[in-house]
């Protein structure tokens, strides 16, 4: 099993030189670099979404899962967890952070966690070397997500070097039980997972770039909803 390894030390070697580096640069540099995060969320967004193939499931899954996430507050909580990781690793210059600046920080990890853990790169390139033992997708996945995290690390800080141990966890869990799993994941569910996914994106852009305070954090469950919806709606149909 590399693939996992490699892309969650990419993640954490990114999010490491990114934190290193963002205090050494300008303040006006930093501020703008939320914009192009914003840009490049919903950029990214529209491309996943528009490759979707059964709408009807994505918006139900986005319902539900937004429903479920209302009702759980995770955008509440992932502000907590936020504050108090702003204590686990070092802040640099900059001192304890501002509320707007934990908002940001919780924005910019909504739309991590769909680019590192929930993208049909990530699903696919597990499932393929647990099934293969080719991790060459995952090796492509490695490279992207070393500059993203990098970037984003600029502002965010070392915090993104945390993510490293979701896409370890589910990506390893994907290559060990790629047997078991290729039965109930087809190619058309991880490219509807995408998809949802790129509609939560369109949403963390809008909100980095204060269009519009979408809680996309509360949306996150629909991501998991995803197959047994999808499973439910093939059964009606059938």
């Amino acid at each position: 099993m590399i693939g996992p390894f490699l892309n969650a030390g990419a993640i954490l070697g990114g999010g490491l030189a990114g934190g290193f580096a963002g205090h050494r640069l300008p303040e006006r540099v930093r501020k703008g670099l939320p914009s192009v995060f914003g840009l490049v969320a919903m950029g990214i967004g529209v491309a996943l979404t528009v490759k979707a193939e059964h709408f009807s499931v994505i918006v139900l899954s986005l319902v539900l899962g937004t429903f479920l996430g209302e009702w759980m507050d995770l955008q509440e909580f992932v502000h907590r967890v936020a504050h108090r990781v702003q204590g686990w690793v070092p802040q640099g210059q900059g001192g304890e952070a501002s509320d707007e600046e934990i908002d940001r920080t919780a924005a910019a990890f909504s739309s991590l966690i769909v680019l590192f853990c929930a993208s049909s790169t990530g699903f696919v390139g597990a499932l393929r070397e647990g099934l293969s033992g080719d991790s060459s997708l995952l090796f492509a996945k490695s490279i992207l997500d070393l500059f993203t995290a990098l970037v984003f690390a600029v502002t965010v800080g070392y915090n993104v070097a945390l993510l490293a141990i979701p896409v370890l966890l589910i990506e390893g869990a994907l290559v060990l039980g790629a047997h078991h799993l290729a039965a109930h994941f087809s190619q058309a569910l991880i490219v509807d997972t995408s998809a949802c996914g790129g509609i939560i994106l369109v949403g963390t852009g809008f909100r980095i770039l204060d269009i519009k305070p979408i809680r996309v954090i509360n949306m996150l469950p629909a991501l998991l909803l995803m197959s047994p919806i999808a499973a439910l709606m093939a059964w009606l149909v059938h």
